[in-house]
């Protein structure tokens, strides 16, 4: 039977290392999963034009291209093309800005798009290229974009050529790591902090138990000292190309204009099962380096402690 000891501290670092950041990496990974869902819907939906069928109220969705042209305190802003302006409403609507383009026109490989609310807008400059997706009503006479049927507008500033948007978007619209996220740096701190002081506790009861705890404290640091680090290198890379993997993946469903029905979760799967494959490859090498340097920690703390 396992020491009640060695069980709260495997406990305490399951539920720093794994369970809290697991969960930030779910939520993250779902919305950017909704994102580039929204993208393939709207890259099929009419373009909203002057003088076009658009019919508000409708129910249908449009998208528009436009600059800003001004921000009220309703959380509106406004958006034209030259020929056309309509509202947008912003209330609790993220707005995705896209990485700057490079000297080819294509945004970095690797970078994700930030997320601003309404209170970080107000250093925007009029003229900012913006692209909006959603439905379309009539208020008092004016169109204004606002949350349908299908959800909230989708919203994202960009610069370069508007007919690049969508693909630039599709592919960069993940997270470099889904484990490290806005949940993941206070987690960590926690664990280490948490396990410190456990092993602290244990310091005059068990010197076996009072290292274990002491390796699982430095859990986070481990795969950054050699020889671990050459493991955390190769997981670092292996997972950059599980990631462009999925990104090629959604560049062909966006290609193939697919949108009705189908969801980045279930299209073209052989690509998703190769890239589940090079992850989980990395995960096992970063697994390996902890392992490695935690074995010698150990063995450190034990003769340091005799």
């Amino acid at each position: 039977m396992m020491p009640l000891e060695l069980l709260i501290t495997l406990t305490v670092a399951i539920a720093f290392y794994v369970i809290i950041p697991g969960t930030g990496a779910f939520l993250v990974r779902r919305r950017w999963r909704q994102f580039r869902e929204a993208l393939l819907f709207f890259h099929a939906a009419p373009r909203l034009r002057y003088g076009g069928s658009a019919q508000p109220g409708s129910g249908n969705a449009y998208r528009f291209f436009g600059q800003l042209e001004a921000i009220q305190r309703d959380h509106t802003i406004w958006v034209g093309d030259r020929t056309l302006s309509v509202m947008v409403s912003l209330d609790g609507v993220p707005v995705f800005v896209m990485p700057r383009t490079n000297r080819e026109g294509a945004g970095p490989v690797d970078e994700t798009p930030r997320v601003l609310y309404w209170k970080e807008l107000s250093a925007l400059a009029e003229g900012t290229d913006v692209f909006v997706g959603g439905t379309v009503v009539d208020d008092q006479g004016s169109l204004r974009f606002r949350e349908g049927p299908d959800g909230p507008p989708l919203v994202i500033i960009f610069d370069g050529p508007a007919e690049a948007l969508f693909s630039r978007a599709m592919w960069a619209g993940r997270q470099r790591n889904e484990y490290w996220n806005h949940l993941t740096p206070i987690s960590l701190i926690g664990g280490f902090v948490a396990e410190l002081l456990w092993a602290v506790n244990l310091s005059g009861q068990s010197r076996l138990q009072t290292v274990v705890a002491l390796v699982m404290a430095l859990i986070p640091l481990l795969p950054l000292f050699p020889p671990g680090v050459i493991g955390f290198y190769w997981y670092r890379r292996i997972w950059r190309r599980a990631r462009r993997i999925r990104a090629h993946r959604d560049l062909a469903l966006l290609r193939r204009n697919v949108s009705e029905g189908v969801t980045i979760r279930n299209a073209a799967r052989p690509l998703s099962v190769i890239a589940t494959r090079w992850e989980s490859l990395a995960v096992a090498l970063l697994l390996t380096a902890i392992g490695v340097n935690g074995y010698l920690s150990a063995v450190l703390f034990a003769l340091l402690m005799q």
